[in-house]
């Protein structure tokens, strides 16, 4: 039997997910995309 060990995060780590933000804050779908495949590339060469 496998364990499974919870993650809690500390009240300092919590951001608003939905908090405005400034507009030059923001990223479109296209920019997280391709940021998300940089990010996915970078991890794979380690």
């Amino acid at each position: 039997m496998s364990s499974t060990k919870a993650c809690v995060a500390a009240e300092k780590d919590l951001v608003e997910a939905l908090a405005d933000a400034p507009l030059d804050d923001l990223g479109t779908v296209d920019e997280q995309r391709a940021f998300h495949d940089t990010w996915i590339a970078d991890r794979d060469q380690r």
